[in-house]
């Protein structure tokens, strides 16, 4: 029996998995060193990773480059919190770090405070240290009790015992030990056991498999024998475990990483107690702007005394088919519900939807909001082309194979050479379904003859039983399942087919995916007529929880873009590196432009864009000298001239926002680009020095050249290099650029060869010949602007009461007033007698640069760059000039204008 529930979910916003859209609260205060922006601080793990409303809590940060940590960020309102102190590692963690050939993480003491009105859901937590703002990590406010593990609990003997339950236990595995808990529970509970381990940090980039690989398995307590064992929920390596209590009693769950490592990054929450889950939802789409009912599976949804908030009594929780999360214990019957999603408001896209139930929030299941017209798939058996349910593109069906082994076969008109995109959403939408397509006319499907028992009657009674046996299970199924009217359907035949078929394709939109299992297919109809479209779970599975959304449309060029870092910096007067990357579909290649809003005036992008039929670019982000320090939100919106894929109609100009993204390494190689709120940009001081680039002085380096010259650099270091050795003995060790074969005369002054005030990139490319190598002249200077504070370019509260600009936090204490130069710190000074390496990066394979060593007080060098593979002739690239300087530890970077370059065939240049 179905229950209509209105009112009883929640669309989370895009890309955030809360329960309302959240948002930022920026500092009034902000810490910045007194010199250059270094590297930004990196959150490695929090614990605990959560708390509940109302709470004041001590957390444990680990990470790199806290330095003069001060500040703590939360998204969205209710939760404030301030950094207690920062430590450094101990002698015993630098030499375990070494050994791993890494650095050892700083730590520091944070303190939250949790306003008993803070909305539930996963929030992003970031600090603010003195050179920059760090990356996100994931900080998740629950509804029910939070509790701390504590050693020792690593035995069935030192179990630690649970307060009543429900509660969410938050703990580390360090050393390679397992956690083990003691809890009661009472006969005839439907207990669930949720940890989240992954969904807490998704990618680890020094580990394989590349996230903490959580396991849990339950025990009784008296006898402790082994109930269940789970390490995974479908395709999410976070274990799930659904298990009905058979007896009163005392249990035990524990929890260890899989893989059998440690370490302080290994952090958990596993919640455990009468939880509402919800395991599937069906559909798993809907048209935006219009609202459909939609049907969830899960235990713990309802009650018979829970009251519907739209009038009347709930009626009875029906019965769903059974689950069986472990194979140790009996199945699960699952709830089934249904509400309305109320999205007549919503916008095209994937976002969470959530579940509102009497016992609290429901795990959030992903929804896809399309823009095509929509279908439900018929009812009526159609698993073969003579069954198949005609349908008109361009649509979007929302189906699903629910019996394993089966299919479901559609059929469309298309005339010759129409192109269609034939692509399924199972996947990305947390469907466990790992479709295979098959696409092609009738003819190419066919139903093989059945064979004669006289001749073939061991096939014949396998095949027989087979049938029998999935005819068995589909009556059941249907019998039970209680989601829908279907009838049974009829036996499926065997198909053969010379049909192209696809399995997986890569959408690397979605970041967090990392089994594409989604298929795609491109078809052009070879003549005119009917064509046919299979879906099937690859691996022959079904149930009513392998949803699907298939797409049948003529092709529609469109793309996508991604901005990067989410956290960018730099100091006032210098640039900010940003990366691009986009993601083409249904064939459009044209270029691809990025603007910005939201900066006050002064802040400049330059030609930011993605040439034709490249998926990437780098550039740099100038920011105007007295520009303000603190923290800006800027915003980016990306446009192009998209054509149709048919026809003669004229380009139409497509915009679309840019969302910011942060870009991480699983298991040592793999990259994963994952959608974050918002972009950041922290602005500080200026440097104390200044990296200038002259690639209009530019030459080819002869070959003899090049070798005399390499030679000279390896066997004489410059004196002056050597006594670097006190400030940092890495770059003492890097000698100088032997001297010149000409001399370094540029006669342009400082103000007029910077490029950054006039845009973020320079305009005209460097000619870089294959297999060749030409020199650049660069300068680093003092920056006299490092002796005051910059001037302001929003009001100050401090200068005439006038408000703030738009999206700047202000610096602590900033002024329009100047300051003396003798206010300088002494770090100053010793910043200006350290070298800096002016080195060239970012030119991808093949390109080969050649740093130099120049004092930091000032003076002038040549950064030589070659290439050595002949077959990147027209290619385009960009390099980023940049000037290092580590001083004491801290890594200072100062970044000139990108230079863009084109690689063009050896000798076409005079030298």
């Amino acid at each position: 029996m179905s229950v209509i529930s209105r009112s009883h979910a929640r669309i989370l916003p895009r890309g955030v998995s809360l329960p309302s859209l959240f948002l930022w609260a920026l500092p009034t205060l902000l810490v910045f060193g007194p010199v250059s922006m270094a590297a930004a601080p990196y959150i490695e793990y929090l614990y605990p990773a959560g708390s509940r409303p109302g709470s004041v809590l001590e957390i444990v940060l680990g990470g790199k480059s806290l330095d003069g940590a001060k500040e703590v960020w939360v998204s969205g309102e209710g939760v404030s919190g301030e950094v207690l102190d920062v430590r450094e590692p101990t002698a015993a963690q630098i030499k375990a770090s070494r050994e791993r050939d890494e650095v050892a993480s700083q730590t520091a003491r944070l303190r939250l405070k949790v306003a008993p009105d803070a909305a539930l859901g996963v929030r992003d937590l970031r600090i603010m240290a003195r050179s920059g703002l760090s990356n996100r990590f994931r900080f998740e406010i629950g509804g029910i009790p939070e509790f701390l593990e504590a050693e020792p609990n690593n035995t069935l003997e030192h179990a630690q015992p649970l307060p009543p339950l429900p509660v969410v236990v938050n703990g580390q595995i360090t050393n390679a030990d397992r956690d083990f808990f003691r809890f009661r529970a009472t006969a005839g509970e439907r207990l669930v056991f949720h940890a989240k381990a992954r969904a807490i940090k998704p990618y680890l980039a020094d580990a394989v498999p590349g996230w903490f690989q959580a396991r849990i398995a339950l025990f009784d307590a008296a006898s402790g024998v082994k109930i269940a064992e789970v390490d995974d929920f479908r395709h999410d390596p976070d274990p799930v475990l659904l298990w009905e209590v058979p007896a009163t009693g005392e249990y035990i769950i524990s929890i260890w990483d899989a893989v059998s490592r440690g370490r302080d990054d290994f952090v958990y929450r596993l919640g455990i107690g009468c939880l509402p889950f919800v395991t599937d939802i069906h559909p798993i789409g809907a048209p935006a702007g219009k609202t459909v009912t939609v049907t969830a599976r899960g235990v713990n949804l309802l009650s018979r005394s829970h009251s519907n908030p739209a009038g009347g009594a709930l009626a009875a929780p029906a019965r769903g088919s059974p689950v069986s999360p472990a194979p140790e214990i009996p199945p699960l019957r699952l709830d089934v519900v249904q509400f309305r999603t109320h999205s007549d408001k919503a916008r095209a896209g994937i976002q969470p939807l959530a579940l509102e139930t009497v016992a609290g929030l429901a795990n959030a299941r992903l929804f896809a909001f399309g823009a095509l017209p929509e279908v439900h798939e018929p009812a009526a058996a159609h698993d073969i082309p003579a069954r198949a349910w005609r349908v008109n593109p361009p649509v979007v069906i929302n189906g699903r194979i629910d019996v394993p082994g089966g299919a479901d076969c559609y059929s469309f008109a298309a005339s010759k050479e129409q192109s269609f995109v034939i692509d399924v959403m199972a996947r990305r939408l947390d469907s466990p379904l790992d479709a295979r397509l098959r696409v092609g006319p009738e003819d190419a499907f066919s139903v093989p003859p059945k064979p004669q028992a006289s001749k073939d009657r061991g096939d014949g009674v396998a095949r027989r039983k087979s049938a029998s046996k999935n005819e068995d299970l589909r009556g059941k199924k249907e019998a039970k399942g209680a989601n829908d009217a279907r009838p049974p359907r009829p036996a499926r035949p065997a198909l053969t087919t010379t049909a192209p078929a696809n399995d997986d394709t890569k959408d690397e939109r979605h970041g967090l995916v990392t089994h594409h299992a989604d298929p795609r297919v491109q078809f052009t109809a070879p003549r005119s007529g009917t064509y046919y479209v299979t879906i099937e779970d690859t691996q022959g599975k079904g149930g009513p929880e392998f949803s699907y959304r298939l797409r049948i449309a003529p092709p529609q060029p469109d793309f996508e873009l991604r901005v990067m870092p989410d956290n960018m910096g730099a100091p006032a007067g210098g640039n900010a590196v940003v990366q691009l990357k986009a993601f083409r579909a249904d064939g459009f290649e044209g270029p691809i432009h990025l603007r910005m809003d939201g900066l006050p005036a002064g802040f400049e992008l330059g030609s930011a864009s993605i040439p034709a039929g490249k998926k990437a670019a780098t550039f740099t982000l100038a920011v105007p000298p007295d520009a303000r320090p603190g923290v800006y939100r800027p915003k980016f919106y990306a446009e192009a001239d998209v054509a149709p894929a048919s026809g003669n109609a004229p380009p139409r100009r497509v915009r679309h926002d840019v969302a910011a993204a942060e870009e991480l390494m699983q298991a040592f190689f793999y990259y994963h680009t994952v959608p974050v709120a918002q972009s950041y940009l922290t602005v500080g001081p200026p440097s104390s020095f200044i990296v200038e680039a002259f690639p209009q002085f530019a030459r080819v380096v002869r070959r003899e050249e090049s070798v005399a010259a390499t030679t000279a650099s390896k066997a004489a270091a410059s004196p002056a290099s050597s006594a670097v050795g006190k400030t940092d003995a890495k770059m003492s060790a890097t000698p100088a650029n032997a001297p010149s074969p000409r001399p370094l005369l540029i006669p342009l002054p400082a103000s007029a060869a910077k490029k950054g005030k006039g845009g973020g990139t320079a305009s005209a490319p460097l000619l870089l010949p294959a297999v060749g190598e030409v020199e650049i002249p660069v300068r680093v200077l003092p920056n006299p602007a490092a002796a005051i504070a910059p001037g302001s370019s929003a009001s100050d509260p401090k200068s005439g009461g006038k408000p703030a600009a738009s999206g700047v936090a202000p610096a602590d204490g900033a002024s329009s007033k100047r300051k003396r130069p003798e206010a300088r710190r002494p770090e100053e000074a010793r910043a200006r007698q350290a070298f800096v390496r002016v080195q060239a990066t970012r030119g991808g394979r093949g390109i080969v640069a050649i740093p130099a060593n120049i004092p930091a007080e000032g003076g002038e060098g040549v950064i030589r760059i070659q290439c050595d593979m002949p077959n990147r002739v027209g290619e385009e690239g960009v390099l980023i000039i940049e000037g290092v300087q580590n001083l004491k530890g801290r890594r200072l970077s100062v970044v000139a204008p990108a230079l863009p370059f084109k690689v063009i065939p050896a000798g076409t240049v005079k030298k």
